[in-house]
Protein backbone atom coordinates (compact mmCIF):
# COMPACT_ATOMS: atom_id res chain seq x y z
CA UNK A 1 0.00 0.00 0.00
CA UNK A 2 3.19 2.44 0.68
CA UNK A 3 4.48 1.84 -2.61
CA UNK A 4 0.94 2.31 -4.19
CA UNK A 5 1.32 5.61 -2.86
CA UNK A 6 4.03 6.61 -3.94
CA UNK A 7 3.16 5.22 -7.31
CA UNK A 8 -0.15 6.81 -6.98
CA UNK A 9 2.18 10.41 -6.57
CA UNK A 10 1.52 10.42 -2.93
CA UNK A 11 4.07 10.55 -0.03
CA UNK A 12 2.87 8.55 2.84
CA UNK A 13 5.52 9.70 4.72
CA UNK A 14 4.18 13.67 3.71
CA UNK A 15 1.21 13.22 6.11
CA UNK A 16 1.48 13.22 10.24
CA UNK A 17 0.76 9.77 11.34
CA UNK A 18 2.27 8.30 7.77
CA UNK A 19 4.55 5.79 9.26
CA UNK A 20 1.71 4.32 11.68
CA UNK A 21 -0.80 4.12 8.27
CA UNK A 22 1.81 2.54 6.57
CA UNK A 23 2.32 -0.11 9.22
CA UNK A 24 -1.30 -0.56 10.12
CA UNK A 25 -1.20 -1.62 6.25
CA UNK A 26 1.59 -3.89 6.30
CA UNK A 27 -0.33 -5.62 9.21
CA UNK A 28 -3.25 -6.53 6.85
CA UNK A 29 -1.47 -7.01 3.90
CA UNK A 30 -1.03 -10.62 2.35
CA UNK A 31 2.04 -12.85 1.74
CA UNK A 32 1.68 -12.28 -1.62
CA UNK A 33 1.75 -8.43 -1.22
CA UNK A 34 4.43 -8.39 0.86
CA UNK A 35 6.32 -10.31 -1.29
CA UNK A 36 5.68 -7.35 -4.13
CA UNK A 37 6.51 -4.51 -2.03
CA UNK A 38 10.05 -4.27 -2.25
CA UNK A 39 9.79 -3.79 -5.67
CA UNK A 40 6.88 -1.63 -6.13
CA UNK A 41 9.15 0.82 -3.01
CA UNK A 42 12.18 0.12 -5.71
CA UNK A 43 9.81 1.25 -8.84
CA UNK A 44 8.64 4.24 -6.54
CA UNK A 45 11.67 5.73 -5.97
CA UNK A 46 12.96 5.37 -9.54
CA UNK A 47 9.96 7.71 -10.36
CA UNK A 48 10.80 9.44 -7.78
CA UNK A 49 14.20 10.23 -8.56
CA UNK A 50 13.53 11.19 -12.17
CA UNK A 51 11.08 13.22 -11.04
CA UNK A 52 13.61 15.37 -8.86
CA UNK A 53 15.87 15.28 -11.81
CA UNK A 54 13.09 17.03 -14.10
CA UNK A 55 12.32 19.58 -11.91
CA UNK A 56 15.76 20.59 -10.66
CA UNK A 57 16.47 20.81 -14.52
CA UNK A 58 13.05 22.92 -14.62
CA UNK A 59 13.78 25.06 -11.90
CA UNK A 60 17.42 25.72 -11.95
CA UNK A 61 17.14 29.31 -12.12
CA UNK A 62 15.02 29.18 -8.65
CA UNK A 63 17.79 26.82 -6.73
CA UNK A 64 20.58 29.27 -8.03
CA UNK A 65 18.81 32.73 -6.98
CA UNK A 66 17.49 30.80 -3.82
CA UNK A 67 21.40 29.90 -2.79
CA UNK A 68 21.99 33.75 -3.82
CA UNK A 69 19.47 34.96 -1.36
CA UNK A 70 20.74 32.25 1.04
CA UNK A 71 24.70 33.83 1.28
CA UNK A 72 22.77 37.20 0.80
CA UNK A 73 20.52 36.57 3.90
CA UNK A 74 23.82 35.12 5.25
CA UNK A 75 25.66 38.29 5.45
CA UNK A 76 23.18 40.41 6.23
CA UNK A 77 22.29 38.12 9.50
CA UNK A 78 26.26 38.68 10.51
CA UNK A 79 26.22 42.33 10.05
CA UNK A 80 23.27 42.43 12.22
CA UNK A 81 24.68 40.21 14.66
CA UNK A 82 27.62 42.51 14.19
CA UNK A 83 25.38 45.58 15.06
CA UNK A 84 23.51 44.16 17.83
CA UNK A 85 27.48 43.57 19.30
CA UNK A 86 28.17 46.97 18.83
CA UNK A 87 24.55 48.00 20.07
CA UNK A 88 25.13 46.00 23.08
CA UNK A 89 29.19 47.04 23.56
CA UNK A 90 27.11 50.78 23.38
CA UNK A 91 24.40 50.25 26.00
CA UNK A 92 26.20 51.40 29.50
CA UNK A 93 27.48 54.96 27.52
CA UNK A 94 23.90 55.47 25.86
CA UNK A 95 22.39 54.62 29.67
CA UNK A 96 24.58 56.75 31.50
CA UNK A 97 24.65 59.46 28.43
CA UNK A 98 20.31 58.71 29.13
CA UNK A 99 20.81 59.37 32.65
CA UNK A 100 22.74 62.31 32.66
CA UNK A 101 20.46 63.97 30.17
CA UNK A 102 17.76 63.25 32.31
CA UNK A 103 19.71 64.75 35.65
CA UNK A 104 20.43 67.89 33.34
CA UNK A 105 16.71 68.27 31.93
CA UNK A 106 15.50 67.91 35.87
CA UNK A 107 18.00 70.86 37.00
CA UNK A 108 17.47 72.79 33.95
CA UNK A 109 13.31 72.83 34.62
CA UNK A 110 13.97 73.55 38.34
CA UNK A 111 15.97 76.61 37.72
CA UNK A 112 12.98 76.95 35.18
CA UNK A 113 10.85 76.55 37.95
CA UNK A 114 12.98 79.11 40.34
CA UNK A 115 13.56 81.73 37.34
CA UNK A 116 9.69 82.06 37.42
CA UNK A 117 8.91 82.07 40.77
CA UNK A 118 12.12 84.84 40.95
CA UNK A 119 10.11 87.01 38.54
CA UNK A 120 7.34 86.28 40.06
CA UNK A 121 8.31 87.50 43.45
CA UNK A 122 10.74 90.07 41.65
CA UNK A 123 9.29 92.98 43.95
CA UNK A 124 9.39 91.15 47.49
CA UNK A 125 12.55 89.91 46.39
CA UNK A 126 13.87 93.48 45.60
CA UNK A 127 12.17 95.01 49.16
CA UNK A 128 14.06 92.22 50.88
CA UNK A 129 17.55 92.92 49.33
CA UNK A 130 17.05 96.74 50.36
CA UNK A 131 16.32 95.88 53.72
CA UNK A 132 19.64 96.90 55.21
CA UNK A 133 19.80 99.73 53.32
CA UNK A 134 16.43 101.08 54.31
CA UNK A 135 17.55 100.13 57.92
CA UNK A 136 20.76 102.41 57.65
CA UNK A 137 17.91 104.84 56.87
CA UNK A 138 15.88 104.98 59.72
CA UNK A 139 19.00 105.31 61.59
CA UNK A 140 20.31 108.40 60.33
CA UNK A 141 16.81 110.05 60.71
CA UNK A 142 16.10 108.48 64.35
CA UNK A 143 13.35 105.95 63.40
CA UNK A 144 14.74 103.57 66.13
CA UNK A 145 11.85 101.45 66.57
CA UNK A 146 11.58 100.33 62.79
CA UNK A 147 15.30 99.66 62.07
CA UNK A 148 14.78 97.01 65.33
CA UNK A 149 11.80 95.32 63.61
CA UNK A 150 13.51 95.09 60.25
CA UNK A 151 16.47 93.98 62.13
CA UNK A 152 14.18 91.15 63.70
CA UNK A 153 12.69 90.22 60.52
CA UNK A 154 16.00 89.47 58.91
CA UNK A 155 17.16 87.41 61.84
CA UNK A 156 14.12 85.43 61.85
CA UNK A 157 14.49 84.86 57.87
CA UNK A 158 17.91 83.97 58.44
CA UNK A 159 17.01 81.24 60.84
CA UNK A 160 14.62 79.97 59.17
CA UNK A 161 15.68 80.03 55.30
CA UNK A 162 19.59 80.10 55.46
CA UNK A 163 20.31 77.07 54.03
CA UNK A 164 17.86 77.48 50.66
CA UNK A 165 18.52 81.19 50.49
CA UNK A 166 22.41 81.82 52.27
CA UNK A 167 21.89 85.58 50.81
CA UNK A 168 19.42 86.15 53.48
CA UNK A 169 22.75 85.31 56.31
CA UNK A 170 24.56 88.37 54.36
CA UNK A 171 21.55 89.95 54.88
CA UNK A 172 21.04 89.56 59.00
CA UNK A 173 25.05 90.26 58.56
CA UNK A 174 24.13 93.67 57.36
CA UNK A 175 21.56 94.12 59.76
CA UNK A 176 23.56 93.84 62.82
CA UNK A 177 26.14 96.35 61.59
CA UNK A 178 22.92 98.60 61.12
CA UNK A 179 22.56 97.78 64.94
CA UNK A 180 25.82 98.56 65.61
CA UNK A 181 26.07 101.94 64.27
CA UNK A 182 22.52 102.38 66.00
CA UNK A 183 23.83 101.36 69.45
CA UNK A 184 26.89 103.90 69.17
CA UNK A 185 24.47 106.63 68.15
CA UNK A 186 21.91 106.13 70.58
CA UNK A 187 24.98 106.28 73.54
CA UNK A 188 26.20 109.31 71.92
CA UNK A 189 22.97 110.86 72.06
CA UNK A 190 23.30 110.07 75.73
CA UNK A 191 26.28 112.27 76.07
CA UNK A 192 24.31 115.60 74.94
CA UNK A 193 21.68 117.31 77.13
CA UNK A 194 18.37 115.78 76.16
CA UNK A 195 15.11 115.71 78.15
CA UNK A 196 13.53 112.63 79.90
CA UNK A 197 10.80 111.57 77.46
CA UNK A 198 14.01 111.42 74.60
CA UNK A 199 15.94 109.88 77.42
CA UNK A 200 13.54 107.01 78.22
CA UNK A 201 13.07 106.66 74.52
CA UNK A 202 16.74 106.09 73.74
CA UNK A 203 17.26 103.67 77.08
CA UNK A 204 14.13 101.71 75.97
CA UNK A 205 15.72 101.28 72.45
CA UNK A 206 18.84 100.25 73.84
CA UNK A 207 17.01 97.65 76.15
CA UNK A 208 15.51 96.33 72.90
CA UNK A 209 18.93 95.72 71.43
CA UNK A 210 19.83 93.63 74.20
CA UNK A 211 23.95 94.28 73.62
CA UNK A 212 24.31 94.82 77.22
CA UNK A 213 22.42 93.87 80.44
CA UNK A 214 20.62 96.10 83.04
CA UNK A 215 23.57 96.84 85.02
CA UNK A 216 25.71 97.54 81.99
CA UNK A 217 23.21 99.96 80.84
CA UNK A 218 23.02 101.28 84.19
CA UNK A 219 26.66 102.37 83.43
CA UNK A 220 26.80 102.92 80.59
CA UNK A 221 24.53 105.77 81.35
CA UNK A 222 26.13 107.22 84.20
CA UNK A 223 29.33 107.06 82.29
CA UNK A 224 27.63 109.12 79.15
CA UNK A 225 26.34 111.80 81.31
CA UNK A 226 29.92 111.92 83.08
CA UNK A 227 31.31 112.54 79.51
CA UNK A 228 29.05 115.40 79.63
CA UNK A 229 29.47 116.79 82.85
CA UNK A 230 33.45 116.85 82.22
CA UNK A 231 32.73 118.38 78.76
CA UNK A 232 30.91 121.08 80.21
CA UNK A 233 32.75 122.23 82.67
CA UNK A 234 35.93 122.02 80.70
CA UNK A 235 34.49 124.36 78.58
CA UNK A 236 33.05 127.09 80.59
CA UNK A 237 36.61 126.90 82.51
CA UNK A 238 38.07 127.50 78.98
CA UNK A 239 36.39 130.17 77.96
CA UNK A 240 35.69 131.48 81.06
CA UNK A 241 38.65 134.05 82.52
CA UNK A 242 37.45 135.62 85.80
CA UNK A 243 37.18 132.90 88.74
CA UNK A 244 34.10 133.77 89.75
CA UNK A 245 32.35 133.98 86.62
CA UNK A 246 33.57 130.30 86.37
CA UNK A 247 32.89 129.20 89.65
CA UNK A 248 29.17 130.39 89.36
CA UNK A 249 28.80 128.93 85.36
CA UNK A 250 30.19 125.21 86.65
CA UNK A 251 28.29 125.27 90.01
CA UNK A 252 24.80 125.88 87.82
CA UNK A 253 25.99 123.36 85.37
CA UNK A 254 26.70 120.54 88.18
CA UNK A 255 22.98 121.58 90.26
CA UNK A 256 21.14 121.31 86.82
CA UNK A 257 23.53 118.35 85.53
CA UNK A 258 23.12 115.91 88.39
CA UNK A 259 19.53 117.22 89.33
CA UNK A 260 18.41 116.26 85.98
CA UNK A 261 20.78 113.26 85.88
CA UNK A 262 19.26 111.41 89.08
CA UNK A 263 15.94 112.28 88.09
CA UNK A 264 16.29 110.44 84.74
CA UNK A 265 18.08 107.27 86.40
CA UNK A 266 15.29 106.94 89.03
CA UNK A 267 12.51 107.15 86.17
CA UNK A 268 14.37 105.07 83.54
CA UNK A 269 15.57 102.13 85.71
CA UNK A 270 13.38 102.76 88.71
CA UNK A 271 11.80 99.02 89.84
CA UNK A 272 9.33 97.94 92.45
CA UNK A 273 12.65 95.73 93.28
CA UNK A 274 15.19 98.50 94.39
CA UNK A 275 12.07 100.26 95.23
CA UNK A 276 11.88 97.37 98.03
CA UNK A 277 15.27 97.53 98.86
CA UNK A 278 15.63 101.12 99.27
CA UNK A 279 12.41 100.72 101.52
CA UNK A 280 13.52 97.45 103.71
CA UNK A 281 16.92 97.20 103.49
CA UNK A 282 16.82 93.58 102.66
CA UNK A 283 15.35 91.14 99.91
CA UNK A 284 13.17 87.84 100.61
CA UNK A 285 15.10 86.00 98.92
CA UNK A 286 12.71 85.36 96.57
CA UNK A 287 14.45 86.19 92.92
CA UNK A 288 17.06 84.85 90.86
CA UNK A 289 19.39 87.44 91.02
CA UNK A 290 22.58 87.17 93.43
CA UNK A 291 23.41 89.75 96.36
CA UNK A 292 26.39 91.26 94.57
CA UNK A 293 24.30 91.90 91.17
CA UNK A 294 21.58 93.54 93.59
CA UNK A 295 24.49 95.61 95.82
CA UNK A 296 26.30 96.98 92.37
CA UNK A 297 22.83 98.16 91.00
CA UNK A 298 22.26 99.85 94.31
CA UNK A 299 25.39 101.66 94.59
CA UNK A 300 25.49 102.93 90.58
CA UNK A 301 24.29 105.76 91.28
CA UNK A 302 25.49 106.54 94.88
CA UNK A 303 28.73 106.42 93.36
CA UNK A 304 28.44 108.55 90.54
CA UNK A 305 27.21 110.91 92.75
CA UNK A 306 30.03 110.60 94.89
CA UNK A 307 32.56 111.15 92.51
CA UNK A 308 30.79 114.32 90.28
CA UNK A 309 30.61 115.96 94.03
CA UNK A 310 34.43 115.11 94.51
CA UNK A 311 35.49 116.40 90.85
CA UNK A 312 32.91 119.42 91.46
CA UNK A 313 34.69 119.99 94.93
CA UNK A 314 38.17 119.28 93.23
CA UNK A 315 37.03 122.49 90.27
CA UNK A 316 35.83 124.55 93.25
CA UNK A 317 39.49 124.10 95.01
CA UNK A 318 41.12 125.49 91.72
CA UNK A 319 39.23 128.24 91.10
CA UNK A 320 37.52 129.94 94.80
CA UNK A 321 41.07 130.80 95.91
CA UNK A 322 41.66 132.90 92.75
CA UNK A 323 38.46 135.14 93.60
CA UNK A 324 40.57 138.50 95.09
CA UNK A 325 37.26 140.28 96.35
CA UNK A 326 35.72 139.25 99.73
CA UNK A 327 31.99 140.31 98.07
CA UNK A 328 32.51 137.14 95.40
CA UNK A 329 33.90 134.81 97.62
CA UNK A 330 30.74 135.39 100.14
CA UNK A 331 28.49 135.80 97.06
CA UNK A 332 30.45 132.59 95.29
CA UNK A 333 29.81 130.47 98.86
CA UNK A 334 25.93 131.46 99.07
CA UNK A 335 25.51 130.16 94.95
CA UNK A 336 27.43 127.21 96.14
CA UNK A 337 24.96 126.71 99.30
CA UNK A 338 21.97 127.41 96.73
CA UNK A 339 23.18 124.49 94.55
CA UNK A 340 23.97 122.05 97.59
CA UNK A 341 20.11 122.94 99.24
CA UNK A 342 18.87 122.03 95.06
CA UNK A 343 20.39 119.23 95.32
CA UNK A 344 19.72 117.66 98.62
CA UNK A 345 16.25 117.25 97.61
CA UNK A 346 18.38 114.22 95.52
CA UNK A 347 20.23 112.85 98.06
CA UNK A 348 22.93 114.98 96.60
CA UNK A 349 23.90 117.56 99.61
CA UNK A 350 27.27 118.44 99.64
CA UNK A 351 27.28 121.93 101.86
CA UNK A 352 29.68 120.24 104.66
CA UNK A 353 32.27 120.09 101.85
CA UNK A 354 31.97 123.83 100.69
CA UNK A 355 33.11 125.40 104.28
CA UNK A 356 36.81 124.10 104.18
CA UNK A 357 37.28 125.73 100.29
CA UNK A 358 35.32 128.89 100.83
CA UNK A 359 36.66 129.83 104.42
CA UNK A 360 40.74 128.76 103.62
CA UNK A 361 40.16 130.82 100.28
CA UNK A 362 38.30 133.66 102.63
CA UNK A 363 41.02 133.04 105.12
CA UNK A 364 44.23 133.72 102.64
CA UNK A 365 42.38 136.83 101.10
CA UNK A 366 42.12 137.93 104.52
CA UNK A 367 45.64 137.58 105.37
CA UNK A 368 46.82 138.60 101.98
CA UNK A 369 44.91 141.55 102.75
CA UNK A 370 46.44 142.46 106.40
CA UNK A 371 49.92 141.55 105.08
CA UNK A 372 49.49 144.57 102.39
CA UNK A 373 48.06 146.72 104.98
CA UNK A 374 50.74 146.51 107.47
CA UNK A 375 53.32 146.27 104.61
CA UNK A 376 52.17 149.63 103.35
CA UNK A 377 51.83 151.13 107.25
CA UNK A 378 55.07 150.04 107.97
CA UNK A 379 56.46 151.62 104.96
CA UNK A 380 54.44 154.78 105.44
CA UNK A 381 55.13 155.16 109.60
CA UNK A 382 58.90 155.51 108.56
CA UNK A 383 58.69 158.70 106.88
CA UNK A 384 55.10 159.54 108.44
CA UNK A 385 55.17 162.68 110.61
CA UNK A 386 53.01 162.80 113.66
CA UNK A 387 50.73 165.20 114.13
CA UNK A 388 46.97 165.46 115.69
CA UNK A 389 44.43 166.93 113.88
CA UNK A 390 41.22 168.41 115.72
CA UNK A 391 38.65 165.87 116.47
CA UNK A 392 35.74 165.74 113.82
CA UNK A 393 32.28 165.26 115.18
CA UNK A 394 29.11 163.72 114.41
CA UNK A 395 30.35 160.41 114.15
CA UNK A 396 28.41 157.08 112.99
CA UNK A 397 30.55 154.98 115.13
CA UNK A 398 29.73 153.87 118.23
CA UNK A 399 33.36 153.86 119.64
CA UNK A 400 33.83 157.53 118.10
CA UNK A 401 36.08 159.58 121.09
CA UNK A 402 34.08 161.97 122.86
CA UNK A 403 35.45 165.28 124.36
CA UNK A 404 36.05 165.71 127.88
CA UNK A 405 32.98 166.56 129.93
CA UNK A 406 30.49 164.25 128.51
CA UNK A 407 28.97 162.11 131.69
CA UNK A 408 27.83 158.66 131.53
CA UNK A 409 24.22 159.03 130.87
CA UNK A 410 24.62 161.19 127.81
CA UNK A 411 27.23 158.28 126.36
CA UNK A 412 24.96 155.39 126.95
CA UNK A 413 21.88 157.63 125.55
CA UNK A 414 24.11 158.29 121.77
CA UNK A 415 25.00 154.57 122.08
CA UNK A 416 21.41 153.54 122.04
CA UNK A 417 20.58 155.93 119.46
CA UNK A 418 23.61 155.10 117.23
CA UNK A 419 22.70 150.84 118.05
CA UNK A 420 19.22 151.81 116.80
CA UNK A 421 20.34 153.41 113.68
CA UNK A 422 22.61 151.05 112.35
CA UNK A 423 21.50 147.95 113.45
CA UNK A 424 21.27 146.81 109.69
CA UNK A 425 24.56 148.89 108.47
CA UNK A 426 27.71 147.04 109.01
CA UNK A 427 30.34 148.96 111.97
CA UNK A 428 31.94 152.04 111.09
CA UNK A 429 35.77 152.94 112.09
CA UNK A 430 36.00 154.96 115.14
CA UNK A 431 36.24 159.07 114.10
CA UNK A 432 39.48 159.53 116.12
CA UNK A 433 40.67 157.66 113.56
CA UNK A 434 40.09 161.22 111.29
CA UNK A 435 43.06 162.83 113.25
CA UNK A 436 45.97 160.06 112.18
CA UNK A 437 45.58 159.58 108.53
CA UNK A 438 48.24 157.06 108.41
CA UNK A 439 46.14 154.99 110.97
CA UNK A 440 43.12 155.28 108.93
CA UNK A 441 44.36 154.13 105.80
CA UNK A 442 45.82 151.31 108.05
CA UNK A 443 42.39 150.33 108.97
CA UNK A 444 40.53 151.01 105.83
CA UNK A 445 43.11 148.18 104.30
CA UNK A 446 42.43 145.76 106.57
Amino acid sequence: AHGGAYINGTDPYATPGGDDAYLSSLLSYSVSQLNKEPANLLEARTRAAAARKETAQKRYASFIAASELFAIVRREVADVEKGLDDLRSSLPALRNGCQTFAEEASAISRNRTQHRNTLANQSLLLDLLEAPALQDTCVRHGNYDEALEIESFLEKAANSHARRAPVLSELAKNASEASDVMLHQLVDKLRHQITLPECLRVVGVLRRIRAMDENSLRRVFLRSKETLARATQTQITDTTSDPYDSVKRVTDAHRVLVFDVVTQFRAIFATEEDETDEGDGFSDGGDYENDDTKNERQKTLPSWCAFRTESFIHVLSKHVPLIDEGSRISAAFEHARYCSQSLARVGCDHRSLLLPIFSSAAFALFSERVEVAVSDFERSAQTHRWSAFPSIGGASGGDSVRPAGFDDESKEKDASESSEQNQNKPPAPPAALAEHVLVGCFVNGI
